[in-house]
């Protein structure tokens, strides 16, 4: 058996040495410019295909992967990176067949890399930072995040991460695309982290509304949601003396899928419960008097008076 494969890798390797033999050593002087072309140009096209071929195998298979736990943003970021490093490396097998010498291309080559360089000082600090984002997983693709950066807020769930930009899907369903420089720059809350998330709802109710009984009502509305847990304790207070309210806060904490539903829900329900029990939610009134005759003299003098003691 030892034999079998020492014999099949002496194959390979010869194979492999007489190919390199032929295509840069052996016949490469005697071949025109046309037929290195053509050698060259067909290599580049079965290259890209292969590694078109290859990188669709590898999508599939990290797609499996992804079942059991790895994040889809390193995967996405992983292959991205090999698919520009494969091409490259394509790129140097056309050029040595065609029989380029990098030797003479060094200065041009540097000085180019220079170039690019200061021109897409950008782009590489995004690719930078994406490397960064990956490594120290402040987020996950799937988490719902808030960032907040020089250019603005944005939030939502994180849909990928790759080389230079970081993808959101905002609530409004919009696509929204950030570089990874302002996302590591920015302060970015992750709402998915915890399991739990809390809930803070204010409400304004009148002043001569019985506290005792409104914190009670409150109190009911939260015991009939399920959906709200235990343990944290819910807190129901009254938190402030506003020029047309009372403001009570309620307090409660959630399982993270249940958050929005629970957001929207227990709104309504508290409306509903304040109108069931004849609790009133103040709002701006603005009162309107009508004079006639001499009323609407007297009405007029007294408020020449009082903008004259003013």
């Amino acid at each position: 058996m030892n034999e079998f494969w020492s014999g099949f890798v002496a194959w390979w390797q010869e194979l492999g040495k007489s190919l390199y033999n032929w295509l840069l050593v052996s016949k490469a002087d005697d071949m025109n410019l046309l037929t290195k072309f053509i050698v060259a140009l067909i290599l580049l096209i079965l290259g890209h295909y292969f590694i078109k071929f290859l990188m669709k195998v590898l999508r599939k298979i990290s797609g499996v992967k992804a079942q059991i736990g790895i994040d889809v943003s390193v995967k996405t970021f992983s292959l991205a990176v090999l698919n520009v490093i494969l091409k490259v490396m394509l790129f140097i097998c056309f050029l040595l067949i065609l029989g380029v010498d990098f030797t003479s291309m060094a200065v041009v080559i540097s000085s180019g890399t220079v170039a690019i360089g200061l021109s897409l000082q950008g782009l590489i600090s995004a690719f930078a930072s994406g490397v960064v984002l990956l490594r120290t997983k402040h987020f996950h693709t799937g988490d719902y995040i808030k960032i907040v950066s020089s250019n603005g807020t944005c939030e939502g769930t994180v849909s990928s991460v790759g080389l230079i930009s970081c993808t959101l899907e905002t609530f409004e369903n919009q696509h929204v695309i950030i570089p990874n420089n302002q996302v590591l720059q920015g302060v970015v809350t992750n709402f998915s982290t915890n399991p739990t998330r809390r809930l803070t709802i204010e409400v304004g109710v009148d002043y001569s509304t019985d506290i005792e009984k409104c914190k009670s009502v409150l109190k009911g509305v939260v015991a009939e949601d399920k959906r709200i847990l235990e343990n944290p304790t819910p807190r129901i207070a009254m938190v402030n003396f506003d020029e047309y309210s009372l403001t009570m806060k309620v307090v409660v904490y959630t399982k993270l899928p249940d958050y929005w539903d629970v957001f929207y829900d227990i709104r309504e329900n508290i409306l509903i419960a304040f109108r069931k029990e004849d609790i009133s939610i103040p709002f701006r009134r603005v009162v309107v008097e009508n004079y006639k005759g001499s009323d609407a003299e007297k009405a007029t003098i007294s408020l020449m008076q009082n903008k004259n003691d003013r």
